[in-house]
């Protein structure tokens, strides 16, 4: 379907020339009014984004488009409100707040234009299918998976005691068996969705389910609760959710979407701040921390969305990013964390690769372990992480932020309007692995590097292809 060109795209692209204009001329004192004309340009994106397709409000771009506003507008919010001040250490330097709001504002107009000036996806006469003896394999393979990476955690892994820094647990040859895992849990949920074509409701596509599927996957959520990763947890119930809408044909409704929202919220924000707590808490309390306990109040940046503060706190990996570069006078990193990304794609190897063959220090091996010693030096205690943004931002400055947004909304446009509109047995198998790829990460990409979910791509196109020859041989 061709798109045509409406006021909304003018706006959208004489927004982004004078975003960037204003970029390279603004100055260093805080400015109330641009940080509110940008907050403006980001809900205005966000509308035009959701309305971009009339049938269904959620779907994968909704969830992302969230996120995104939680993680890059709700401290900017609470600013304006003065519930926080400009020298609050979310903001590493009052000197990045003009900056960071416009690289919000810039950022989710090239996703904007990315999204809504991209082509519907176009199903295939074709039928691809998947044989059973395929659908039985991979089902073995992901329990298989699941419990190889379960038996080798350790109690205080489980427990949350690996969270306690940054990427330790990510170099490590269990995180590439979970990664496995996750890919041949998406693989199966694509073999199931070729082989039941239709699911008449929620009950319905429980039934039809492989039981050990939903055992694993139970078991792989409360693991991963208790051990404080509240993400892979939230993402793969996410995954099930959209999965059930696609064989379903049935769009999710706002009346079921929003206490999902609020409940993941909730999780989120207590399993997060008692993620330091490790093993000296159970699941149970670390899921009620936030409301029992006062001190977790206490805690939590003020805010006038507390429930989600600790998601809106990730805004301060951005801020470290701009300051890292403004003031610091530190160069961009023209692709060395990508480079790195890629390689890593090389289970078990990547990493030593990296480390002993390319002798890359590890502050430069990816923008989460640069932003964290950055900020707190090689001796931090606990990670920052990383945003879309701020990754982007190193890399390649404000034009890796506009061509990475462009990228993220003519994928996820394709995203939705196969979820929505292709049928079941005419998308190739590789095009529905993407959708259901893009479905379990869409929570989580403003938070995080949207290149690790072509990994996972990668992963499980790979493992496919493997086990179709091995299938015909």
């Amino acid at each position: 379907m061709k798109q045509k060109t409406s006021l909304g795209d003018v706006i959208s692209v004489l927004v982004l020339i004078g975003g960037i204009f204003l970029y390279r001329i603004i100055g260093s004192t805080l400015n109330r009014p641009l940080v509110f004309v940008c907050l403006v340009v980001c809900f205005f994106q966000a509308i035009r984004i959701i309305k971009s397709i009339d049938r269904a409000w959620i779907r994968p771009v909704t969830l992302l488009v969230l996120s995104y506003l939680i993680v890059n507008c709700q401290v900017y919010i609470d600013l304006l409100l003065g519930i926080v001040s400009p020298t609050d250490i979310i903001f590493v330097n009052p000197n990045t707040i003009n900056k960071g709001v416009l690289l919000s504002a810039i950022s989710f107009t090239a996703l904007s234009i990315g999204y809504t000036k991209t082509s519907y996806y176009k199903s295939h006469d074709k039928c691809y299918s998947v044989s059973i003896s395929f659908y039985r394999i991979i089902q073995l393979l992901c329990v298989f998976f699941f419990f190889v990476w379960l038996f080798n955690l350790t109690r205080g892994e489980i427990a949350g005691d690996a969270y306690a820094g940054s990427g330790a647990y990510n170099s490590s040859n269990r995180y590439y068996i979970e990664v496995l895992f996750q890919t041949s849990l998406i693989l199966c949920l694509v073999c199931f969705s070729k082989r039941v074509n239709h699911v008449d409701s929620l009950v319905d596509y429980l039934r039809k389910l492989p039981i050990i599927l939903l055992i694993i996957s139970i078991g792989y959520i409360i693991i991963r609760l208790s051990s404080g990763d509240r993400g892979a947890a939230i993402y793969t119930v996410i995954l099930y959710v959209f999965t059930y809408s696609f064989t379903s044909k049935k769009t999710l409704s706002i009346v079921i979407a929003i206490p999902f929202v609020i409940i993941a919220a909730i999780i989120i924000t207590s399993i997060g701040l008692s993620r330091y707590s490790g093993s000296s808490l159970s699941m149970s309390e670390k899921i009620t921390y936030a409301i029992d306990d006062e001190s977790a109040f206490d805690a939590r940046r003020p805010s006038f969305s507390p429930f989600t503060s600790e998601l809106a706190n990730s805004l301060s990996c951005t801020h470290v990013a701009i300051d890292d570069i403004e003031n610091s006078q530190n160069t961009y990193h023209y692709g060395v964390f990508h480079v790195c990304y890629v390689i890593k794609f090389i289970p078990f190897l990547g990493t030593m690769l990296v480390n002993n063959i390319l002798h890359i220090p590890t502050p430069y091996q990816s923008s989460g372990e640069y932003i964290t010693i950055s900020r707190y030096g090689v001796f931090y205690e606990s990670g920052m992480g990383t945003t879309t943004i701020a990754d982007d931002y190193l890399e390649f400055g404000l034009l890796g932020v506009i061509i990475g947004f462009l990228l993220i909304g003519f994928c996820f446009k394709k995203v939705d309007s196969c979820l929505l509109f292709s049928n079941n047995l005419h998308i190739p198998t590789p095009m529905l692995i993407f959708v259901y790829v893009m479905c379990f990460g869409c929570f989580y990409i403003p938070r995080g590097v949207f290149f690790m979910y072509i990994r996972m791509w990668l992963y499980a196109f790979v493992l496919y292809l493997v086990l179709s020859f091995l299938n015909r041989t």
